[in-house]
């Protein structure tokens, strides 16, 4: 890439990372990769994008795959992405197995980071297919701070 990026992506499914595939053929710097949010192997990068995404890895493996994307983030690293809120209507459904968040939980899952930008809807809408449902979601741009200003929490 022009500005001397690599990037990384993956999906669960494979027609969409064929859609890439045959839009960014000619493009070395964009790895794809078949995999879960459980599965992908995090390496080291300076910004994660997750948006309209990041909710659907299971509540259970939640913690663990947050701390691998966040160990992947260097100081001065930025998180990009959109987590749900609790009152979304996908929370509820049988259909979806999603992770959901009060506003405190984002505030915690954010200590150490400088938040950029943070956005909360909680509203009736409809999703990319057009089907109604109650969005409530967390949208957050936030840069991590470093270790050694004791930004970072440790366990």
């Amino acid at each position: 890439m022009e500005q001397g990026f690599d990037v990384q992506g993956f999906d669960i499914r494979e027609e969409p990372l064929d859609v890439c595939r045959q839009r960014f053929s000619d493009c070395p710097w964009l790895t794809l990769t078949q995999a879960d949010f459980m599965e992908f192997g995090y390496s080291p990068v300076s910004l994660i994008v997750a948006n309209s995404s990041l909710f659907f890895c299971p509540q259970p493996a939640f913690p663990d795959v947050w701390q691998r994307m966040i160990d992947a983030l260097p100081a001065g690293g930025i998180f990009s992405g959109d987590l749900l809120g609790v009152n979304d209507s996908w929370v509820s459904s049988p259909d979806h197995d999603v992770s959901a968040f009060t506003a405190a939980d984002v505030d915690a899952l954010f200590t150490g980071f400088e938040i950029i930008y943070r956005h909360e809807r909680d509203e009736p809408g409809q999703t990319a297919l057009g089907r109604s449902k109650h969005w409530h979601m967390h949208t957050v741009i936030a840069r991590k701070g470093a270790a050694d200003q004791g930004l970072i929490r440790t366990r």
